[in-house]
């Protein structure tokens, strides 16, 4: 079954992205062309209502891009700082050029006596196993060990330049000594963690546990490299392109990378039992690269990006960068032409991060936001809908009746989508569209803002799922099961 729907409108599907894009593994994947199609038909029912479009949560950097490229006024909120960064990146259109004189400017950066990229490079030298040339590695790669249940580094990849032998060898004796050189691990969990969160805080000491997903090699080139940043001259543009740049290779050398190389998308911060550890300095150009075919792919124009309270003006972005239920306070209903959402759901593994990267570009304040993710270690289905239910709600205490609100659910199962349908039914809202692709774990619903129940009672929208995931689902989904109350 390739695709379902309760039909009023069938299932946009848009473009998938060929290539990947900065954090792909963590957020919602995206296809071109879909939320701004919807829009234009959301507005197409009602050419008069063209106010700004509201994207409630901004887990989907490129969502609000693409819609203010197709010419809507898009407010979004999102209190999570480094969503915040991909966007204001995104809208800034950066080409290469200016990657690489980012890139020059922090490889021209004094470590000791020798330039900054010359040091981190250092960190991954080695031997040639065959021919005994010195080298640099690209990778090295450790596995738990059955017995003692810890990492030991087993192998490493590389391309020796001067007798052409590349592939996976195993470590020498002089790998193990450089490792022994670094710095106490301690030491460098303590700087990485008191960019984050003070020692007295109660958050620090998970602060600390999560630092476990990087090397220690790793942790060692971030720390040394956080503590020269104030010594670049950079103006506000260009410390907006470093910040993109650094949050990518920042997931890019921690451990949650499988070897042998699989499609994951971590949710809880636990080691594979094998992993990679990326050489950083190459963490840092493959970031540029990912950024560049990135902005390449989506063909975006320069987008004007605000801080809220300033509105935007039609294909601008204002970002609220504070609670949801603050800026609907604020936000005049009747300005609203739509909501459009891709909608959340819970990831330890991303937040718990996110609220780490945040320290360590922006400083303690900017990571206060998400001090609660540091706190939390499970999120469980319940605790799912009922974050969705009080949003939805809120929705429903500020918006005018039958404001369009257009959900999209990326890689779906049935406990995310009963959550959503749940939250609807209890926030009052009305069911106008719900169209599923199975063959693609996509879902999308159509809402009005609505007092009054939804035309399609709670139980019908479960009979619809259960109809659907039967014929999909070998362990034939029952709606008893997905009970949250």
């Amino acid at each position: 079954m390739a695709g379902a729907s309760s039909p009023t409108l069938s299932f946009l599907s848009g473009i998938p992205l060929q290539s990947s894009f900065p954090l792909a593994r963590f957020l919602p994947p995206y296809d071109r062309h879909t939320a701004s199609a919807h829009v234009e038909y959301i507005l197409s029912q009602n050419v008069a209502n063209k106010g700004y479009v509201l994207d409630p949560f901004g887990v989907s950097p490129l969502t609000p891009i693409e819609l203010a490229n197709t010419g809507s006024a898009v407010i979004v909120c999102c209190n999570n700082p480094i969503l915040r960064s991909l966007i204001r990146v995104y809208a800034l259109c950066p080409q290469i050029n200016e990657f690489q004189t980012i890139l020059a400017a922090i490889s021209a950066l004094k470590k000791i006596n020798s330039r900054l990229e010359s040091f981190l490079r250092s960190l991954y030298f080695s031997t040639c196993n065959l021919c005994f040339s010195d080298i640099e590695v690209n990778a090295f790669i450790w596995e738990r060990d059955s017995t003692s249940g810890l990492h030991q580094l087993v192998s490493k990849l590389y391309h020796c330049p001067h007798c052409g032998n590349q592939g996976q060898f195993p470590i020498t004796s002089q790998d193990q000594q450089q490792i022994q050189r670094l710095p106490p691990r301690s030491i460098l969990e303590a700087q990485a963690t008191s960019k984050v969160i003070g020692k007295d805080d109660l958050a620090y000491s998970p602060v600390i546990d999560a630092l476990s997903v990087y090397p220690a090699r790793s942790l060692y080139a971030i720390v040394t490299l956080l503590n020269k940043l104030d010594e670049l001259s950079l103006d506000h543009r260009q410390q907006q392109i470093l910040i993109g740049l650094l949050i990518e290779a920042f997931d890019l050398t921690n451990a949650l990378w499988d070897y042998p190389p699989k499609r994951h998308r971590p949710k809880q911060l636990s080691l594979p039992t094998q992993f990679f550890e990326v050489n950083f300095w190459q963490a840092l150009e493959k970031s540029k690269d990912i950024w560049v075919n990135s902005i390449a792919e989506i063909g975006s124009s320069p987008t004007m990006v605000s801080e809220y309270p300033k509105l935007p003006h039609a294909g601008e972005i204002s970002i609220f960068s504070g609670r949801l239920r603050e800026l609907l306070s604020q936000l005049p209903k009747e300005d609203l032409s739509a909501i459009v959402a891709t909608l959340p759901r819970a990831n330890q593994a991303f937040w718990t991060l996110c609220a780490i990267w945040s320290g360590w570009l922006e400083g303690r304040e900017k990571a206060k936001p998400l001090r609660s993710a540091l706190l939390r270690k499970r999120y469980d289905w319940d605790w799912h809908c009922r974050a969705l239910t009080a949003t939805f709600q809120e929705f429903s205490h500020h918006f005018s009746e039958n404001t369009p609100f257009l959900a999209l659910i990326e890689e779906y199962e049935v406990n995310f989508l009963n959550s959503a349908l749940t939250a609807g039914d209890q926030a009052g809202f009305r069911l106008e569209n719900l169209t599923l692709r199975t063959d693609q774990s996509r879902a999308q619903i159509r809402w009005r803002i609505s007092s009054k129940a939804s035309t399609m009672p709670l139980d019908a929208q479960r009979q619809l799922l259960s109809k659907l995931e039967t014929q999909i689902d070998p362990l034939k989904y029952q709606s008893s099961q997905l009970s949250l109350w």
